[in-house]
Order: C-alpha cells, then sequence, then structure tokens
C-alpha cells in the first residue's frame, strides 16, 4: 500500500471515530437492553396513538425502564430533559413487542413522546422524577 493510501485510510478512520463520538452527546445515560427488566421501575405502554398515562413520576439514579406495545401500529418512546436534550435512545416497539433500558435520571420533569409522524400531538407525557 502507498504511503498517499495509508494517510487517507487513516484520515477516513479518525473521521468515522469522531462523528461516532460526536453522536453521543447528551446529559443522562441510557442503555437499551431490548429486553423487559424483570422488575422495572416505571412501565410505559404504548396503545394506538397515546400512552396508558398521561403522567408518569419515577425515583432520581438508577430507573430499569419497560416500554410495552398494547397496539396495532408500531410506535417510539423518546425522552427529554427540560433543556429539550434527549435521554438514552429512541425506544422503539412494533405490535405486541416490548424493549427495555436503564436510565441514569436526576430529578426533574422529562417530556416522553413518539415522533412518528401524526403521533406526537396525542402520544405524549411527563415523566416525574423525584
Amino acid at each position: 500500500m502507498t504511503s498517499r493510501r495509508i494517510k487517507v485510510l487513516r484520515l477516513t478512520v479518525g473521521l468515522g471515530l469522531v462523528v461516532s463520538l460526536a453522536a453521543c452527546g447528551g446529559t443522562s445515560q441510557g442503555t437499551t437492553t431490548n429486553t423487559v427488566p424483570a422488575s422495572p421501575d416505571l412501565t410505559v405502554y404504548g396503545k394506538d396513538i397515546k400512552f396508558d398515562q398521561t403522567e408518569y413520576s419515577a425515583k432520581a439514579g438508577t430507573v430499569n425502564l419497560a416500554y410495552i406495545s398494547q397496539g396495532n401500529q408500531t410506535h417510539n418512546l423518546i425522552i427529554e430533559d427540560s433543556a429539550g436534550n434527549k435521554v438514552g435512545t429512541k425506544l422503539a416497539v412494533g405490535p405486541g413487542s416490548k424493549t427495555g433500558e436503564v436510565l441514569t435520571l436526576t430529578a426533574g420533569t422529562y417530556k416522553m413522546y413518539c415522533d412518528i409522524p401524526g403521533h406526537k400531538q396525542s402520544m405524549n407525557s411527563v415523566l416525574i422524577v423525584s
């Protein structure tokens, strides 16, 4: 391999790493498990164009979140802090499916919503962490 090709390869790999790290920004941490925890601290049910509650609560710290579909449509769950920063990852569920995530949350009020077009107006809720 020529010296020029090695330099281009190194630059390409380096830029890929920078882009990957930049995409990981945010103020709270989350780890998607793709399974529902045995004893979730917070369970959100996605029904057809609504969540099962308009307000949820959790204690600050580590929160085991379960997101379960009880509807006939695909939905997702996005959580944002009061500054509009996404918390954790966008969780998606299809009809009859479920997923989970472990979050580290600080006290405050969070927005929860589904961002699928036409869903956000009626599929939104509040999470109060104390």
